[in-house]
């Protein structure tokens, strides 16, 4: 986590401010638990609300960019996800988790008059807090590594502001929470839960060029 916020800082002050970019927005991921889809369907089914093997959650998102030439650019991402499960079978059970991932990103540019597109892959830290609520709230978290691919398109508003649309695919190995009960285990087959996670995204959002 420090070695990217040194990076972010460097962005920042190196010399050339016309090469730094920053965009913001939001999106939903489509992901793949499969140890959460079973441990919740296992123990907590809900015919109105059955865990799918693909579910939605929200996302949030920041980048900062900076362009080494015309064709290659390096980013710094931050990503937030927030995933919530509940089912009012079973005492008002609730389960829900948020991710941390902030990624270094390499980039692929393809640049035009008034637009740009651009192809990356990177990868980052990653840190889960999870809450889980059946008669008492408990607490977990745990962490882990993530890899990415993403597609990206901006075009020009006006005023160096660019709109935002990206695709990404992502694997994220999140490891098993853990809180001061342990961690959660699958009752119907004494799994570990853990939190590993396929996902694919869609985001919007802005950007700002500097000039």
């Amino acid at each position: 986590m420090k070695k990217l916020l040194y990076v972010l800082l460097l962005f920042i002050i190196v010399p050339g401010y016309a090469q730094i970019k920053i965009s913001t927005g939001m999106g939903i991921d489509v992901v793949h638990t499969s140890s959460l889809e079973d441990y919740i369907n296992d123990n907590f089914y809900d015919p109105k609300n059955e865990m799918n093997s693909f579910n939605k959650s929200l996302s949030l998102f920041g980048e900062v960019d900076y362009s080494i030439s015309d064709k290659y650019q390096l980013g710094v991402e931050f990503n937030y996800s927030y995933f919530l499960h509940n089912s009012d079978l079973h005492a008002n059970y609730e389960l829900v988790y948020s991710v941390y991932k902030p990624s270094l990103i390499g980039y692929y540019v393809l640049p035009g008059d008034g637009y740009e597109i651009k192809f990356g892959a990177g990868l980052g830290y990653r840190y889960v807090s999870l809450e889980e609520r059946i008669y008492s709230r408990d607490e977990y978290s745990s962490s882990g590594v993530g890899i990415l691919a993403k597609a990206v398109g901006n075009t020009g508003l006006g005023d160096n502001f660019y709109g935002y649309i990206s695709f990404d695919i992502r694997y994220d190995y999140l490891g098993e929470p853990e809180g001061d009960s342990g961690k959660i285990t699958n009752a119907s087959n004494d799994e570990v839960l853990n939190l590993n996670k396929f996902s694919v995204g869609i985001k919007l959002g802005v950007s700002y060029f500097f000039e």
